[in-house]
């Protein structure tokens, strides 16, 4: 028993002696210090040039003046010799780019680990006085102001939101099992959005594991949820513009064939052996759900993070996700887009094809594809596309 007891006192030694060894020997590698690191380099030189810092920064100078002034702290920390500006920097050119920490560990001058601890400081920062900001939970009155503008762009009636889930790839997550296997065989979680005419999120619900279908995520997500309870602020049922016939119905997000027919979520009539009446349908709900997948086309060309698998494990990507998301509210309310970014989306779709329907939602579309063969509803050039 005693030689037991001398020999873990004889191991906690080792292992203290080895802790002692193992501590840093310096705050910053002597060979870091050698020459200007890539921020110290370019930072007041690309703000002299607005069009170099937003090419750079993926926002304007203005904006990126506000980010770090709301992401400034009061309190006094010791070693700061990392500045706020050149965390931030660091944190958009990874999102930016994609880079792996040793590549952005290099162009700054300081070691991987920092560089990670860094994002993640970041990230948590910026979805933590951001997110109520830019992703605010939408009123009546923001439900009716979007539906307008919804019928003023898209001339769908009714239509308060485009939704649809799109995968953010991973490499091999440790113990992930088979629930990161998406249907493409690949290794993902799910980035469930909805959107509006101006190509902002309204709603993300990010997490969900690969293998899952755009119906199930939602079904389970809070967006989900509250459409179920009935506690997402929508309006009460309305006519259709000019509608004579004075019938009421559902304010309604679109959405693809993979989401189920719902009260309030509105697909297309699946198949191809289509009717006129519903050919037109799908046709003009396709020109209102157009929104979200520009709203990802603009996400992923700006964040090109998302171009590739995410080297991070699960937890990170969604918080990586959910700081693109509210970065993109933030730069598009502030700096507003590029028309070409809305034309190319490289985040694949989650398609997994749902048939879940109810009685009172087909009525409903029925009605929808009805009015629109109707003089009230029909657009001059619809026979065109179908």
């Amino acid at each position: 028993m005693e030689k037991i007891d001398t020999d873990i006192i004889a191991l906690l030694l080792i292992l203290k002696k080895r802790k002692k060894q193992c501590r840093r020997r310096w705050w910053r590698h002597p060979l870091n210090t050698l020459y200007p690191n890539q921020f110290h380099n370019i930072y007041q030189r690309r703000r002299l040039d607005a069009d170099r810092f937003f090419s750079y920064y993926r926002m304007s100078v203005n904006s990126f003046d506000e980010l770090v002034l709301a992401l400034r702290e009061n309190s006094i920390k010791f070693r700061t010799y990392i500045t706020l500006e050149e965390k931030i920097t660091i944190t958009l050119r990874f999102l930016a780019t994609g880079k792996d920490f040793k590549t952005l560990a290099e162009d700054f001058g300081i070691g991987h680990t920092t560089v990670r601890a860094i994002i993640i400081e970041i990230c948590k920062k910026i979805w933590m006085k951001l997110a109520s900001q830019e992703l605010p939970v939408p009123t009546t009155e923001n439900w009716l102001q979007k539906a307008e503008e919804f019928y003023e762009n898209s001339q769908f009636p009714l239509c308060i939101g485009a939704v649809d889930g799109k995968q953010i790839r991973l490499v091999n997550p440790k113990n992930r099992g088979s629930l990161f296997d998406d249907n493409k065989h690949y290794l993902s979680i799910i980035l469930l959005a909805v959107c509006d005419t101006n190509y902002l999120f309204t709603s993300i619900d990010i997490g969900a594991y690969g293998r899952d279908g755009d119906n199930q995520i939602l079904s389970r997500s809070n967006i989900g949820k509250k459409l179920k309870n009935n506690s997402l602020n929508i309006p009460m049922d309305s006519t259709l513009p000019n509608d004579n016939s004075k019938c009421q119905l559902p304010y309604i997000i679109v959405g693809d064939e993979a989401f189920g027919l719902q009260r309030n979520i509105m697909r297309p009539y699946p198949g191809k052996k289509l009717s006129y009446e519903q050919r037109v349908f799908n046709y003009r709900l396709c020109r209102a759900r157009r929104y979200i997948e520009c709203s990802f086309g603009i996400l992923a060309n700006k964040w090109k993070i998302f171009h590739t698998p995410m080297m991070v494990e699960p937890n990170f990507a969604i918080l990586i996700t959910k700081t693109a998301c509210v970065l993109h509210n933030y730069v598009r309310r502030r700096d507003g887009y590029r028309f070409s970014d809305t034309l190319v989306n490289v985040i694949p779709s989650a398609d997994r094809v749902s048939s879940g329907t109810t009685q009172e939602a087909r009525q409903a579309r029925d009605k929808f594809a009805n009015y629109f063969l109707t003089p009230e509803g029909r657009l001059p050039w619809q026979d065109k596309y179908i």
